[in-house]
Order: structure tokens, then C-alpha cells, then sequence
């Protein structure tokens, strides 16, 4: 089924929107690759500003418990075959939340791509990749004052609600994320 939506235009996924779920479309990105399509399932990570009540507790708790303390590399070593790294990062200003290391880890690891509602950085090291990422900007410095706030969970991209494992769907036109449960019918209708 993945293989047979990677064939298809964004035309042909607005039927979703006449199945009731209107809020899975989001433009205005920077594309890197739009010649492509992306094409995967999501793997989410919630970022929020830094609170230092909030990730200081979590931190000591997950070092007092001996487990890792959680960034935005916990969720890319996560990563499988076929999935996308979809981040809500809350804006351009917390610096970029994937460089050229972790996008070329990224395309190792799932041979897709990214959706980062958020910022990028080393976009000259980037482009060369062979991956499609879908991003708001890019900047100098690295991600800042950020602290994970949930991995898996449902999180807001522009607005769009995206939830773990649904598909992702990306033309030069924008980003879908799908349903899993509307994939078929989407397939069998173009």
C-alpha cells in the first residue's frame, strides 16, 4: 500500500477531507528534494519550550531510576525502516533540531525522510542527502532551550493532528498525515 500512495499526488489524498478528517493537510514548508515524495509512517516527538521545574524533575528522576535522560536523539536512535521522523519543535527560534550528522542517521536508518515543524541546521550538508524533509527554516545554531515533553504521542503540526503510526504523505504542495485505517480506500480511490 505504501508503495502504491508513493505513485500518487496530493489531489488524490484530498479525498480524506470528504471522509470527515479535514485537518491533516499542512503547507508552507521548505522542501528539501520536492522532486520527491515522502512516504512512511510517523514516529512523533512532542517538544516544548525548557521549564526548568519541569525537565530538571524529569532529569533527576531518570538518572535517580538509571535510565537515559531524553532528547530529541533518544527518538531518532528509535527509529526503523519506512518511518518518519515527525517533530512539533514549537518554532524556528529554538534552533535546528536535526544538522547534517542526524539527518544522514535519519536517512540511514529509515530511507524516508523528516517533518520538523521547526528549524533545521548545516542545510549545505543536508541537501546533498538522498532523503525528502519538510522544515520551516534553517538556522545557524543547534536546538536550545527545548526539552521532550512525549515520544509517540499525538502532537500538533501546523494544524494538523498527527498521532504515532499514521502515514505520512508528502508533495511539493505540502504534508498529509493519514489515518492508517483510511489508507486503503485512499489507494483503491485513485
Amino acid at each position: 500500500l505504501l508503495a502504491k500512495l508513493k505513485e500518487m499526488s496530493a489531489e488524490e489524498v484530498l479525498g480524506l477531507s470528504a471522509r470527515g478528517f479535514r485537518n491533516q493537510w499542512e503547507a508552507g514548508w521548505q522542501v528539501l528534494h520536492p522532486e520527491k515524495t515522502l512516504v512512511g509512517r510517523a514516529v512523533t516527538l512532542q517538544m516544548m519550550p525548557a521549564r526548568p521545574d519541569v525537565q530538571g524533575v524529569d532529569q533527576a528522576d531518570r538518572r535517580a531510576k538509571n535510565q537515559i535522560v531524553l532528547n530529541h536523539q533518544t527518538v531518532i536512535d528509535m527509529l526503523q525502516k519506512g518511518d518518519v521522523f515527525v517533530v512539533d519543535a514549537g518554532g524556528v527560534q529554538f534552533g535546528g533540531i536535526i544538522g547534517d550528522n542526524l539527518a544522514y542517521y535519519i536517512m540511514k536508518k529509515t530511507g524516508t525522510g523528516f517533518v520538523i515543524d521547526g528549524a533545521i541546521r548545516d542545510i549545505r550538508g543536508i541537501a546533498p542527502l538522498d532523503m525528502v524533509g519538510y522544515y520551516r527554516a534553517a538556522v545557524p545554531p543547534a536546538i536550545h532551550d527545548l526539552m521532550v515533553t512525549g515520544i509517540n504521542v499525538p502532537v500538533r503540526i501546523g494544524s494538523a493532528t498527527v498521532m504515532p503510526g499514521d502515514v505520512v504523505f508528502g508533495d511539493p504542495e505540502g504534508v498529509y498525515f493519514i489515518p492508517p485505517s483510511q489508507v486503503q480506500s485512499l489507494v483503491d480511490e485513485a
